[in-house]
């Protein structure tokens, strides 16, 4: 006998509260957003001072300076990705806009 397959919706579900929680990828795609703005931070030593970093955050950043191996790079990179998803979403968009500023008025 052949097994039916049944297809349902998420509307069906009364319980959508598991569905509200962001999936796996996207909780990737957020990291590695804010690892690129780590990244964009790294290489805007000047905008350091003015903006409101976490100490552990500041001395991530000035240990990835003195770095020199590449893959030792990288991994600090990573480190700077994880503490920047421990910031407000205010502090993020404050540092989204100083670099962005910051770009403008070298360029």
């Amino acid at each position: 006998m052949r097994k039916t397959h049944f297809q349902w919706a998420a509307e069906d579900c009364e319980d959508t509260a598991a569905f509200e929680k962001p999936s796996r990828s996207e909780k990737k795609r957020r990291a590695l957003t804010l690892q690129k703005l780590g990244e964009d931070l790294a290489k805007s030593q000047n905008l350091w001072d003015s903006l409101p970093l976490p100490d552990a955050l500041l001395l991530a950043l000035k240990e990835n300076l003195r770095l020199s191996s590449h893959e030792a790079h990288r991994r600090q990179l990573q480190y700077i990705g994880r503490l920047m998803r421990e910031l407000s979403t205010e502090d993020i968009e404050i540092i989204k806009t100083a670099i962005r500023h910051g770009e403008q008025k070298f360029a």
